[in-house]
């Protein structure tokens, strides 16, 4: 087998690990795919590099994915048959961006980018700009400007065609869900992430996204833990969040920005059904873990120190 053949192998083989969940294992064989030959065909070399930042993203090495994806970008014309995978890339860099609190890089990326898909071909001209506005959403609301959110949201939701497109959608609702319970509608939140809010929790509560992929659920049972809290639902909170780590656990890093928010949400839940000293010592880590991975004034860690603080004064 020649080395570029070897290489293309190589990186469908990385792509195939990192959907069964094994990400660590798929960025060596990405690596290895970009080792095979290297000066194997540019084609061959930016499909292994695509891979490889998708499992950085995967395992929360957030910082990597997003330059490896701008890097990407960068190599790929702008026009023409790969035009829309230019904008692929700038807008899964941008998600990356926006979970390392990166806001202002995000506002100005994710504005260019929409300007540049209204020239694309095909579904590109849609969906790019639609990526795009969720990854501008959450930047928002983590800032905690939640009505800005909304108003960018709202509109999505009811002008996108669910048909095909139904897990699409579905991100577009959760990052509304978001944006409602940071402005006290957690009610209203729950009627698009769960149901009537005084249903029963439904068995598993992420029936909702039973057949999504892993990582779809997990972002599912996040949104959901938190408005439960917010619906002061502990219980089912709890639940909810730890259904986000076990998810969570089977495909993203341990540092990952989701699976590091759902460990704040179990903690704030646990703490409110006064087991306090399991939960001080969760948040204690989560704490830490944030700290380590994100910086002390990002979004995530001002979040858990708040959380700490809370069940720690209320032991």
């Amino acid at each position: 087998m020649s080395g570029r053949a070897l290489a293309e192998a190589r990186t469908v083989l990385a792509e195939i690990v990192r959907l069964s969940g094994r990400t660590a294992e798929a960025a060596e064989v990405a690596r290895s795919a970009l080792a095979a030959e290297p000066g194997a065909a540019e084609y061959a070399d930016i499909s292994a590099r695509r891979t490889l930042a998708r499992a950085l993203g995967d395992l929360g090495r957030h910082s990597e994915a997003a330059e490896s994806l701008a890097s990407l970008a960068a190599r790929t014309p702008r026009t023409g048959g790969t035009a829309a995978t230019h904008l692929q890339d700038r807008v899964n860099a941008l998600v990356h961006l926006a979970y390392l609190g990166r806001h202002e890089e995000v506002t100005r990326e994710a504005a260019a980018v929409r300007i540049d898909a209204a020239s694309a071909d095909g579904e590109a001209r849609e969906l790019v700009p639609l990526s795009a506005l969720t990854s501008l959403a959450f930047s928002l609301s983590v800032q905690g400007c939640f009505q800005e959110a909304e108003a960018l949201l709202r509109p999505a939701v009811a002008q996108t065609d669910p048909r095909g497109r139904e897990q699409f959608v579905r991100t577009l609702q959760l990052g509304l869900g978001r944006a409602l319970v940071g402005q006290g509608r957690a009610e209203e939140a729950w009627q698009i992430v769960g149901g009537p809010a005084s249903a029963a929790p439904d068995e598993p509560l992420v029936a909702a996204a039973a057949n999504a992929a892993p990582q779809d659920a997990s972002a599912t049972a996040l949104i959901r833990a938190t408005t439960l809290l917010a619906l002061d639902r502990p219980i089912d909170a709890e639940l909810e969040a730890r259904r986000c780590i076990e998810l969570c656990e089977s495909h993203l890093g341990e540092f990952h920005h989701r699976r590091l928010e759902a460990d704040t949400a179990l903690g704030t839940a646990l703490a409110r059904q006064g087991e306090h000293d399991e939960a001080v010592e969760l948040l204690t880590a989560d704490l830490h873990s944030w700290h380590a991975h994100f910086g002390d004034e990002h979004h995530g860690t001002k979040a858990a120190r708040l959380a700490l603080t809370s069940a720690t004064t209320y032991a």
